[in-house]
């Protein structure tokens, strides 16, 4: 028997009014305990000669408060925990590449092309941006061409606030587990 005073479903309200916050975080967390889970059902039917017959399928059934609870902590760890470790595996990736360009003329292709890099760039940070909009886009509400240059910059997440997110994950996940 769970030895907190308060139950799942008053535990849940409470993560999602914290979240309200900041609605980006809200909103994925309400999709992945609104999606609910599938489960097996059966039904029993009669055609029309009156034969009856089992008929199986899938239903879309909501979680139990217990269940959401850990939903909600399984996407505020890929929110919060996952998502900077693939921004540093990114970064440690892109530390490790050379940064090259072509011998002959990019506009040919070639067999075996040979490249010439700059082996200085090899195991140096590189800046890592992502291009949130191509920098030429045709707009069907202007049927022309719109020059944007919005770019998301991509930054490491620090070992220590890495710990520190994975210590308050661990904390909520001792305060809300009422399995024991």
């Amino acid at each position: 028997m769970p030895t907190h005073e308060y139950t799942a479903q008053q535990a849940l309200q409470l993560i999602m009014q914290k979240l309200s916050r900041v609605k980006e975080l809200a909103d994925a967390v309400q999709s992945a305990v609104d999606s609910g889970k599938d489960k097996d059902v059966q039904a029993d039917e009669t055609d029309e000669r009156g034969k009856s017959t089992t008929r199986e399928y899938r239903k879309t059934v909501p979680y139990t408060y217990g269940e959401a609870i850990g939903v909600a902590l399984a996407a505020l760890e890929a929110y919060f925990i996952v998502q900077s470790l693939c921004r540093n595996s990114c970064a440690d990736n892109f530390a490790r590449a050379a940064v090259g360009v072509p011998r002959s003329s990019p506009h040919r292709i070639e067999k075996g092309r040979k490249f010439e890099f700059d082996s200085q760039s090899v195991d140096t940070k590189k800046s890592v941006q992502i291009e949130l909009r191509t920098a030429t886009q045709l707009l069907p509400e202007t049927f022309g061409l719109q020059i944007t240059g919005e770019v998301f910059q991509l930054e490491e997440a620090s070992p220590r606030d890495l710990q520190a997110e994975q210590e308050n994950l661990a904390r909520l996940q001792q305060l809300l587990n009422f399995n024991h």
